[in-house]
């Protein structure tokens, strides 16, 4: 990834949580910091360390492992009261329940997997920017 594209990824992830009234610079410095450690995390731990953070499923001849709770490989934390989230934060800073309530219904109907039989990640209902986050989470944990 060159450096014009980590500052670009960084950037649109900075502009999907910032808040009005938080400070812009701060919270880009967080989203370089992801940013750099998803490109950097382009050497991909063992299959059997992703295999061991995920679940594993078979069928048809396929084999997948897939991950749930996308929200903690962001950083994203929600309390939920009657069907809806009462507070939210993202990597320890609070956010809007509004666009709490946004992600956690995209990321609710969102699925990631690992192909075991072609080896690359693929997923449904994300962004690359998000795919790219949540993979670089996983990594962090396998």
């Amino acid at each position: 990834m060159t450096p014009s594209e980590l500052f670009k990824t960084a950037h649109r992830l900075t502009r999907s949580v910032v808040q009005s009234g938080e400070n812009y610079r701060a919270t880009f410095g967080m989203a370089l910091r992801k940013a750099y450690l998803a490109a950097k995390a382009a050497v991909a731990p063992s299959v059997e360390r992703i295999i061991a953070a995920g679940s594993v499923w078979a069928k048809a001849g396929r084999r997948r492992v897939y991950f749930n709770n996308l929200a903690d490989f962001l950083g994203l934390e929600f309390t939920h009261c009657m069907g809806k989230v009462s507070f939210a934060t993202f990597r320890g800073k609070k956010m809007e329940t509004g666009m709490a309530s946004a992600i956690f219904a995209g990321l609710k109907a969102a699925a990631i997997w690992f192909d075991l039989d072609t080896e690359t990640w693929e997923s449904r209902g994300l962004d690359e920017d998000y795919r790219n986050a949540i993979v670089a989470g996983i990594y962090a944990v396998a």
